[in-house]
C-alpha cells in the first residue's frame, strides 16, 4: 500500500511539475487594445516578443510562419502602435487578428479585437 501511495505521489509531482515551468520567468501579460485609427499591444513580460496583424480577410488566404525580427519585437515592459490604416485591407470596425510570440516558444498566442 505504502508502495502505490508513493508511485502516486510521484506521478502526481512529475504532473505538476510538467504542466507548470518552473524556469518559466514570463510572469507578466500581453495586452491588446483597439481603439480606432490605433492598435496597441503592450508587453508586461519580462522576455521580447514578436508579433503579426491581419485583417481576417487576409489571414485567410495567406500562408504566413512566424518570423522573429527586430522590426516585429517588443521588448519587455514597453509596447508599439500599429496604426490600423496601415493593415492590408483593414477597414474600420472590422476585427483584426494579433498573434504574439516568444523567440523560444515560451509564449504564443492569438487574439481577435474590433
Amino acid at each position: 500500500m505504502k508502495r502505490i501511495f508513493s508511485v502516486a505521489t510521484l506521478f502526481t509531482f512529475v504532473l505538476l511539475l510538467a504542466c507548470s515551468n518552473p524556469f518559466n520567468r514570463n510572469d507578466g501579460e500581453v495586452v491588446v487594445e483597439l481603439d480606432e485609427p490605433e492598435l496597441k499591444i503592450t508587453n508586461k513580460t519580462d522576455i521580447d516578443i514578436y508579433y503579426a496583424v491581419f485583417d481576417p480577410d487576409v489571414a485567410a488566404v495567406i500562408d504566413w510562419i512566424p518570423v522573429s525580427t527586430s522590426e516585429n519585437r517588443i521588448k519587455p515592459n514597453s509596447n508599439v502602435v500599429i496604426i490600423t490604416s496601415d493593415i492590408e485591407q483593414h477597414d474600420v470596425g472590422d476585427k483584426i487578428l494579433v498573434f504574439y510570440w516568444s523567440e523560444n516558444n515560451e509564449l504564443f498566442e492569438s487574439e481577435s479585437v474590433e
